[in-house]
């Protein structure tokens, strides 16, 4: 499984595992700089109330919270599982992400 990162990132010990995978350094270094960035448009704009993401121009995911905070503290999960698939779209597969945040 080598997606967009640029190598192959299965684990030695057992390719199939999905959790082994989801603790390469890569995987990991990938999604945290990926939610850092958007933790800081998150924390700066306190009117966000949700988000649309749309991967190859399709609809992927969207939420809207109640408030500000339950974004922080639910959406930046569902949006690290976004994260997720595209580091696993090949590159060739792979030709736009758009994050819509919404007020």
């Amino acid at each position: 499984m080598t997606g967009s990162l640029g190598r192959n990132v299965e684990s030695r010990e057992s390719a199939s595992s999905l959790q082994l995978t989801l603790e390469d350094p890569s995987v990991k270094q990938a999604t945290t700089e990926y939610l850092d960035n958007l933790s800081g448009v998150i924390d700066n704009h306190f009117s966000v109330l949700g988000y649309v993401v749309a991967i190859n121009g399709k609809l992927t995911n969207s939420d809207i919270y109640i408030c500000n905070g339950l974004l922080e503290n639910y959406g930046l999960n569902s949006l690290k599982q976004e994260q997720l698939k595209l580091l696993f779209i090949n590159k060739k597969q792979y030709l736009s992400q758009k994050l819509v945040l919404m007020k």
